[in-house]
């Protein structure tokens, strides 16, 4: 796999950074991640755009696609496979894989703590599994850390501080 250089942009309003080209030459971008509808976090969300060489002069989105499912739920040598040409090297994308394979496993643990059940059917161990402090040190602190890390993998330059900032919880 070619190493081509960290690219970051800016596309319907929200930071992108690039992690690759396939071999038709179509680039792929890591959405920034955001917290949304007050309670989680939106991430890992993988695009291309119209302008392929320039995201930020796109008119529409072409592809949107989920990191989990695109490359972790296939095994990880499915990122190496994928891309001809990559802005991380071996060792930086094993670091990417562990962070963004992170940043799902707390996602999912924040939201059983905040809502005390999977949402399957009723749980009858609510009253233990409910934490509303645990969710919140993982929305507020323990996700912001990866999500800063990822970021600054890709080329980014934010804190953790920066996605802090973004958690508004709604009651």
């Amino acid at each position: 796999m070619k190493k081509i250089n960290k690219k970051t942009s800016f596309a319907f309003r929200k930071n992108i950074y690039l992690l690759g080209r396939d071999e038709d030459g179509i680039n792929y971008w890591l959405e920034e991640p955001t917290f949304d509808c007050g309670w989680y976090w939106g991430l890992g969300y993988i695009e291309t755009y119209t302008n392929n060489r320039s995201p930020q002069n796109s008119k529409d989105i072409q592809s949107h696609e989920h990191f989990i499912s695109k490359f972790l739920d296939k095994g990880y040598d499915t990122y190496r496979n994928f891309f001809k040409e990559s802005t991380l090297d071996e060792k930086e994308i094993w670091r990417l894989l562990e962070l963004m394979s992170t940043s799902y496993t707390l996602e999912k643990a924040a939201r059983l703590f905040e809502k005390g059940s999977a949402w399957v059917a009723k749980n009858d161990c609510y009253d233990v599994i409910k934490d509303q402090d645990l969710y919140e040190e993982i929305v507020k602190v323990k996700l912001p850390a990866v999500n800063s890390a990822i970021c600054n993998l890709l080329g980014g330059n934010t804190t953790p501080d920066y996605f802090t900032k973004m958690v508004k919880i709604e009651d």
